[in-house]
């Protein structure tokens, strides 16, 4: 394997695709965007806008890969983020890019990502100095993560029960970046045969997370569904780093009375 020079400057070389049928003229106009590229850090990743076009329904975007790796690789999942000249966010979206191929050491790849308007969050000029880059997801530390109280949670609950809360947090398994999962802590069983569970919403994203309707399931140890709902939330709002309890009642015809009484259990979102 060769090795790099780390006080180097990469050049890179222009690849194609082994699929993409690039007419001539085509070609000419990328070798020449090529050319005004600057040279990378050794062991870099890298994306270069070139041009797009903004059509009714979608911007496609046409960008260079880059990569000044000394070997080469395959890309899968990469979040890009769409900024304005001021480098404020005007679209952020995860693609898939296995249809890439494998990227040859040092070189350079073109490719096309497509944003759907409804996905912008204003509106795009693209006479402006907008540009595409990698949006880097920040590993978060248990240091990071909090616990998030609603008003009514935080009225009603002693400081015990904060305290309790907390602890429970602390040992949880740190969540990977942009991943949101929930967990059952509590299940009552009702006088009126209703079953209300308690949920540690988390969200480990950088992002709010708002929901608005929940669908639920409550499984008992051998897997058989003991509740089922799905819950209009007006916009339940957790914020960014944050685990928030959150509880659900299900009403007596939404309990299967012959799974009770309530003791292991576990509560999954259905997949659609």
């Amino acid at each position: 394997m060769t090795q790099l020079d780390t006080n180097q400057k990469i050049e890179t070389a222009l690849s194609f695709h082994p699929d993409w049928d690039v007419p001539a003229e085509d070609r000419y106009v990328f070798q020449y965007h090529h050319m005004q590229l600057k040279p990378l850090e050794p062991n870099q990743l890298s994306i270069q806008s070139i041009d797009c076009i903004d059509g009714e329904e979608f911007v496609i975007i046409t960008a260079f890969i880059r990569s000044s790796l000394d070997k080469p690789i395959r890309l899968e999942d990469v979040n890009l983020i769409l900024l304005d000249e001021e480098k404020n966010s005007i679209a952020r979206k995860k693609f898939e890019l296995d249809g890439l191929g494998e990227l040859p050491a040092c070189s350079c790849r073109p490719w096309r990502f497509i944003f759907e308007k409804h996905e912008l969050n204003e509106t795009f000029d693209k006479n402006g100095a907008w540009s595409l880059a990698f949006e880097i997801q920040k590993r978060i530390k248990p240091s990071d993560h909090r616990l998030e109280l609603s008003e009514s949670w935080n009225e009603s609950l002693s400081t015990d029960q904060k305290t309790q809360l907390e602890a429970l947090l602390s040992q949880l398994p740190v969540l990977n970046p942009g991943e949101v999962n929930i967990m059952g802590i509590q299940g009552t069983e009702n006088a009126d045969q209703s079953l209300t569970i308690s949920l540690l919403i988390r969200n480990g994203s950088e992002n709010n997370l708002e929901i608005s309707q929940l669908p639920l399931h409550v499984l008992n140890s051998e897997g058989e569904q003991i509740a089922a709902g799905s819950f209009n939330l007006e916009g339940l709002t957790v914020m960014s780093n944050t685990s928030k309890p959150w509880s659900f009642t299900f009403p007596k015809e939404m309990v299967n009375q012959e799974k009770l009484p309530l003791t292991t259990w576990k509560v999954v979102i259905p997949q659609a």
